[in-house]
């Protein structure tokens, strides 16, 4: 059931080179949208991962990956939005609009603490196993 090494450097290779094709203004646009979601999870993992013994259990990493990843995919949905021109919904978007930060990029900041702190209170009798 594996893909033979040839054909997935075969594959990869392809990707690569029609990728290096539409230079680097093309890699930006496939890049960003996924960035975009992936940055606030990557900061609230690491964050968490360096306070890690002041934290009482697995809900507070599981509420606060699961807001900073709504957040995410909000921000990478509207990158997907502008591009191919597309809005995202006139409430949803006066909604993300009154998230304290959300003009500054950091909109995910007050969902990730909020998240944690319900998260944390949910798990209460929980341990940490990460």
């Amino acid at each position: 059931g594996k893909v033979p090494y040839k054909v997935a450097v075969l594959i990869v290779s392809a990707i690569a080179v029609i990728q290096a094709l539409g230079g680097v203004a093309k890699i930006i646009v496939i890049a960003g949208p996924i960035f975009m979601f992936i940055y606030p999870l990557s900061i609230v993992l690491v964050l968490l991962g360096c306070f890690k013994k002041y934290i009482p259990n697995d809900g507070v990493w599981k509420g606060s990956v699961l807001a900073a990843a709504v957040i995410g995919v909000y921000d990478g949905l509207g990158i997907v939005g502008a591009i191919l021109g597309f809005s995202l919904p006139a409430a949803l978007t006066g909604a993300y609009n009154l998230i304290p930060l959300a003009s500054q990029g950091f909109a995910w900041i007050l969902p990730a603490v909020l998240g944690g702190i319900i998260g944390g209170l949910k798990g209460k009798n929980r341990q940490t196993n990460i």
